[in-house]
C-alpha cells in the first residue's frame, strides 16, 4: 500500500471531495452513528470539504442518514453510483436528481433466475422502494416493496439498481456463479451474505464520484474516501487518499492507501480529524 504521508500535502485553503460508505463506515452495524462521528462530520462540512454520502443504499435509506448527520444541503451518490442527488431542503423530499444511469437487466436476471430460481429479486423503483418477485424479510429494504405478478415487470429499460438474495447460498458460491455466467452487461459487487447488487455496465461510486469532482471543480488530488465492502473498491482505488476500515476483507483493504480502526471503534474519525485540522493535512 502507499503510505499516506509519501502524499503531497493539500494547501490549507483547498476544496475538497470526501466520499463516506455509510453502512460499516459512518454506521454501527446495529443501525447508530456515534455522536463523535456526527459530530466530526459536521465540523469537516465546515472546513472546505464537500461531504458526500457514497453508498449502495437507494435515496429513501439514505436521506435519514443524511438527516442524522445535519447535511441538509450537498450531495449523495446512492444505489451504488446509478443515482446522483443534491440535497436541498426547499425541493420536494428534499432532493432533487442530479444524475441517473439506467439499465435493462433481462439478460442478467434470466442468468441468475435459471441458476438460483427461489431467490429473492428486486428492481429499484426510484424514490420509493422496490418491485419484487416477493417481499424480501423484514429490515432487509428500505422503502415500499410492490409485489408485482409476472417476472417480466422486473425487466425494464429504467432500472438502477437490482438485488438479489438468496438465502442458503453462501457467500463464495454466489461470486462463483457470477463469474461462471459472465455478467458482461452490468457492474456487479457481491455483499456481506448472498446478496449480489447489479448496476448499469460501468457505473460505480467511483464514476459517480467522479463526475461530480469535475461538476464541482475540486482537483483529483484533493479527493478522499473511506469504506470497507466490495462495492467500495473502485472509489478506494479512484481516490487521491483512501482508508479501508478495520472490519473490511483483506482484498478490499488492499485497495486503500491505508487503514483504520474498525467501525465499532468509530474509525473513520481518523481521517476526518485530519479534514478539521489543517496541520495534520500533512497525512493526506
Amino acid at each position: 500500500m502507499t503510505d499516506p504521508r509519501s502524499r503531497t500535502p493539500l494547501a490549507p485553503d483547498a476544496w475538497r471531495l470526501v466520499g463516506l460508505d455509510i453502512d460499516g463506515t459512518l454506521m454501527h452495524w446495529g443501525g447508530e452513528i456515534s455522536e463523535g462521528v456526527a459530530d466530526a462530520v459536521e465540523r469537516a462540512r465546515m472546513c472546505r470539504n464537500h461531504v458526500v454520502l457514497a453508498t449502495g443504499r437507494n435515496i429513501v435509506a439514505t436521506l435519514p442518514v443524511a438527516q442524522r448527520l445535519g447535511i441538509r444541503r450537498g450531495w449523495a451518490v446512492t444505489s451504488n453510483g446509478a443515482v446522483t442527488v443534491r440535497l436541498n431542503p426547499a425541493a420536494p423530499g428534499g432532493y432533487e436528481i442530479v444524475d441517473k444511469v439506467t439499465f435493462n437487466p433481462r439478460a442478467a436476471l434470466e442468468l441468475i433466475r435459471e441458476a438460483l430460481p427461489d431467490a429473492f429479486y428486486a428492481v429499484e423503483d426510484l424514490g420509493v422502494g422496490f418491485l419484487v418477485n416477493r417481499e424480501f424479510p423484514e429490515g432487509e429494504l428500505v422503502g415500499r416493496q410492490r409485489v408485482v405478478d409476472d417476472f417480466e415487470e422486473l425487466c425494464h429499460d429504467g432500472a438502477t439498481r437490482v438485488v438479489i438474495r438468496a438465502p442458503g447460498v453462501d457467500v463464495d458460491h454466489f461470486d462463483e456463479l457470477v463469474h461462471r455466467i459472465g455478467l458482461n452487461d452490468v457492474t456487479y459487487a457481491v455483499g456481506w451474505s448472498a446478496w449480489l447488487d447489479l448496476t448499469p455496465p460501468g457505473v460505480s461510486k467511483a464514476s459517480a464520484l467522479e463526475l461530480l469532482r469535475r461538476q464541482l471543480g475540486v482537483y483529483p488530488d484533493h479527493t478522499v474516501t473511506v469504506g470497507d465492502g466490495n462495492n467500495d473498491i473502485d472509489m478506494l482505488r479512484w481516490a487521491g487518499h483512501s482508508a479501508a476500515m478495520g472490519t473490511a476483507p483483506d482484498h478490499v483493504r488492499s485497495a486503500a492507501d491505508e487503514v483504520v480502526g474498525s467501525v465499532e471503534e468509530d474509525g473513520v474519525l481518523t481521517v476526518l480529524d485530519r479534514l478539521i485540522d489543517p496541520d495534520r493535512l500533512a497525512v493526506l
